[in-house]
């Protein structure tokens, strides 16, 4: 081969990892100033979502319910103005927050985010190493920090909620089908009731099916032990936990406000429906791999009429887990999903920002659940693992 062509060659291996290398830089710089650059200031909501859970932990301990006067009357009207009051979860995530309550807001602001994004940042190297055996040292860390740069995920470990820690249930799924799959599982259908989808194909799964009902009975009996109380008190509020206006980026927000509102929350829960369907079939057929789990994910997704941004870092495992070993079409999905997800950085869109990162979701979606007939993603052991040369 001539100089030249070693040259050239040179030049557009450059060139294909310069353009997404300025791209990640660029949504990490935009995340920088819109999200993290802000903390400690007048203006962050650095932690926004923590108040609730905290507020929850202090009525548990002074009236033996973690759910306010508010939600016992009826449903909130908006959710986003009534975080003091919007504890939404049964009573487990309330018990975990009554050591912490005490702690200074900022300090358990600061452990909650950096605790998503050590854990999560490991396992996102495992699920990608998992899905081919090796780290490409580019290719693959390129796809995570890809993922790990969209809005979503930002949102997720900067506002305080538990959309992390679903991520990092998916993530723990995708590893493999065993007891660890299906504690996570059923821990995060127990911490939050809708992310259920994942706790029922797990359960399909053989192996990992004593988890899920160990897992599951162990916190709802040990949190019913400790508290009875709010558990009585969970049964009166759920009512109202249903009908919350239809926000996000759901498909009932996007058309709320057309003549196709409630056929969209109807075909939001028929696609719903259908995910789940498919996630059974597939782990009846070949098990718990990356298809079920994706198709549970997307259940999850589409079951809520308030589906907020953070929600979608559901997402990043699949977008990383997938990327290895998918083809062409599956990556450019990928990328086109990353990319969607990210354009809030940019463009305070409203209802055609939603829609768009909506689309994105369900192509990542389609893309992590296409394996190909017969085919099946495998975990590869980590004492196997190759790191290639870019």
């Amino acid at each position: 081969m001539s100089r030249l062509s070693l040259t050239s060659e040179g030049l557009r291996r450059a060139a294909t990892q310069l353009v997404p290398t300025a791209v990640i830089a660029i949504f990490l710089a935009r995340a920088w100033v819109q999200l993290w650059s802000k903390v400690g200031t007048p203006e962050s909501s650095f932690g926004v979502d923590l108040p609730a859970y905290v507020g929850a932990a202090h009525r548990l301990v002074a009236t033996g319910s973690p759910y306010s006067a508010e939600l016992l009357e009826g449903p909130l009207a908006r959710l986003p103005d009534s975080i003091l009051v919007g504890y939404l979860y049964p009573p487990p995530l309330a018990q975990l927050f009554v050591p912490l309550r005490n702690i200074d807001p900022m300090w358990l602001a600061i452990g909650w985010s950096l605790a998503q994004v050590i854990i999560l940042g490991w396992l996102l190297v495992a699920v990608s190493v998992g899905a081919r055996g090796r780290l490409d040292r580019f290719g693959s860390l390129a796809a995570i920090a890809l993922a790990v740069a969209s809005f979503p995920f930002q949102s997720a470990i900067y506002s305080g909620n538990v959309s992390g820690w679903v991520a990092t249930a998916v993530a723990v799924m995708l590893l493999g089908s065993g007891r660890l799959a299906g504690a996570a599982a059923g821990l995060a259908a127990v911490v939050k009731v809708i992310p259920g989808p994942l706790a029922l194909a797990a359960l399909v799964a053989p192996r990992s099916r004593p988890a899920v009902v160990s897992t599951g009975l162990l916190l709802v009996v040990g949190s019913f032990v400790l508290s009875p109380a709010s558990w009585a008190a969970w049964w009166s509020v759920l009512p109202n936990l249903a009908p919350l206006e239809p926000d996000g980026v759901s498909l009932a927000f996007i058309l709320g406000d057309t003549p196709l509102a409630k056929p969209a929350a109807i075909a939001g829960l028929a696609i719903s429906v259908a995910f789940m369907l498919a996630a059974v079939r597939r782990t009846r057929r070949v098990g718990l791999d990356r298809a079920a789990v994706a198709c549970a994910v997307g259940s999850y997704l589409f079951v809520v009429s308030a589906l907020w941004d953070h929600y979608l870092a559901a997402l990043v495992p699949l977008m990383v887990a997938t990327w290895p070993s998918g083809n062409r079409w599956q990556r450019a999905a990928i990328i086109a999903g990353a990319v969607t997800q990210s354009l809030p950085w940019f463009w305070a869109g409203g209802k055609a920002l939603a829609a768009f990162e909506l689309a994105g979701a369900l192509v990542v979606l389609l893309a992590s659940a296409h394996l190909g007939r017969g085919a099946r993603h495998r975990f590869v052991t980590p004492s196997s693992v190759e790191i290639s040369a870019p």
